[in-house]
């Protein structure tokens, strides 16, 4: 099933960052659940790539479309690959119509209903719920697109790993 994100808010520890998501997914007919989600990490910019290709000639860094056929859609904490695919860091029991406050309770302990937007959110969830709408077209009603990265470009390299590696600029120095 897919997850509809809702909202998003900053999140961060003393030495990581993150965003994170409300999502929604429909369960079974009827059924939803909500959810805390983050996108996943698949690893080290050092680790998976190679020096002379996380670099342009001029020296300014080079954000790879993809690498292992997994899209990336931005970096977390300067160095770890975010790809467009979403984890549950928390989630809600299944709710319907009739049992919504359950959702309810769960913004309030994790801290959602106290946003900016959170009532906005809340209408879409209800109509969501009752039938009415499946969210917005994209799945981001937030407008937020401070993770992705500007993908328009279908070069390809190879990592060491042998593995296809996307970038938007095929040249790169060769010492």
């Amino acid at each position: 099933m897919t997850k509809t994100k809702l909202l998003a808010r900053a999140g961060s520890l003393l030495s990581s960052d993150w965003n994170e998501y409300l999502c929604v997914e429909s369960l079974a007919e009827g059924m939803f659940q909500l959810s805390n989600c983050r996108h996943e990490t698949i690893g080290s910019i050092y680790d998976l790539l190679r020096a002379k290709r996380i670099y342009d000639k001029n020296g300014e860094f080079r954000l790879p479309k993809s690498v292992g056929g997994k899209r990336i859609i931005g970096l977390r904490g300067g160095e770890y690959l975010l790809i467009d695919e979403l984890y549950e860091a928390e989630i809600s029991e299944a709710f319907d119509t009739d049992s919504i406050e359950m959702a309810l309770e769960f913004c309030e302990r994790q801290g959602w209903s106290g946003l900016p937007g959170f009532e906005d959110v809340w209408s879409q969830l209800n109509m969501i719920v009752d039938g009415d709408s499946d969210g917005d077209s994209d799945g981001d009603s937030d407008g937020d697109s401070d993770d992705e990265a500007d993908t328009d470009d279908d070069d390809t390299d190879a990592d060491p790993e042998g593995e296809e590696v996307e970038t938007d600029d095929e040249e790169a120095e060769d010492d």
